[in-house]
């Protein structure tokens, strides 16, 4: 899932072409109702890992699988990565 922030650019149709489930605000409301959004997403889906990244490329989305590998293997419950 994708929750897309006030975007003005492109973002909405290019991860709704990359298969994405998309949330969209369509007024910018920050980074804490983003993820309060996504978050109630997630749960409504019944999701059973939630990964948050931000969009200004500080995390490496290529490290995903490794964060949660712990969780998979049911090493851990909760995980944080910088």
């Amino acid at each position: 899932m994708v929750v897309v922030d006030g975007a003005t650019d492109n973002t909405e149709q290019i991860v709704r072409h990359l298969g994405f489930l998309v949330v969209v605000n369509k007024i910018k409301r920050g980074g804490g109702a983003a993820l309060r959004v996504g978050y109630q997403v997630a749960l409504s889906k019944n999701a059973e890992i939630v990964v948050t990244l931000d969009a200004d490329g500080q995390h490496n989305p290529e490290e995903i699988e490794r964060l949660v590998t712990p969780i998979v293997k049911r090493q851990a419950d909760f995980v944080s990565g910088s």
